[in-house]
């Protein structure tokens, strides 16, 4: 299972989010989507797809998230 970085969402979800499974996440403007995505997928050290269809995504935000887990963005 792939960890949301939520203990909480994780168990929610049975652990948190299937390898190999597509998973689209919706809802309102700036509820988190974005972050939930880009963070599950750090923390996943694996390809990660994703698709932004509300062009939200900042390259600068992903720096900041994996620097911040003292990664090489």
């Amino acid at each position: 299972m792939l960890s949301t970085g939520s203990k909480k969402l994780d168990e929610l979800l049975g652990g948190g989010f299937a390898p190999g499974v597509l998973t689209q996440i919706y809802g309102p403007y700036a509820t988190g989507k974005t972050t939930l995505a880009v963070q599950t997928g750090i923390l996943s050290g694996k390809k990660v797809a994703y698709v932004d269809t509300e062009g939200g995504f900042s390259p600068e935000r992903l720096r900041q998230m994996a620097e911040a887990r003292n990664l090489n963005p």
